[in-house]
Order: structure tokens, then sequence, then C-alpha cells
């Protein structure tokens, strides 16, 4: 990422993408939880080598989202 974090901010990534690894929240959430927008929480997933989880409900919010 290109901003620099501080502790804070870096431990809520940690702690969204481990919820997010175990279902809990999916990329959407996992990004508002850190407080990150969606494209910036593909980037950190991207960079630390975290695998999408990506399935049917979210795609069904996305396209819901786009209506």
């Amino acid at each position: 990422m290109s901003k620099r974090m501080n502790h804070d901010e870096s431990e809520r990534i940690r702690t969204a993408f481990r919820l997010y690894e175990i279902g809990e929240f999916g990329m959407r959430d996992a990004a508002a939880f850190a407080g990150l927008g969606i494209g910036e929480m593909m980037t950190e997933a991207n960079e630390r080598d975290i695998p999408s989880n990506y399935d049917g409900a979210e795609l069904a919010d996305d396209v819901e989202a786009l209506r």
C-alpha cells in the first residue's frame, strides 16, 4: 500500500483478513472493517498473497448493488 500505516491500521487490516479467511467477512465487509475502500483491500490481499474466497452469495450481492 502506498501510504504509510500506523500500528492500529495495520492490526485492523490483519484482523480483517483473518476474519475474511475463515469466512466471517466477505471482501467488502473486511474492507469496511479495516477502513479501506474495496479496491485498496483487494490490493492489500494481492500484496499479502491472500486467496479470494469470492462466492455465489457475494456475486448476488454485487449484481444487486449494480441494479
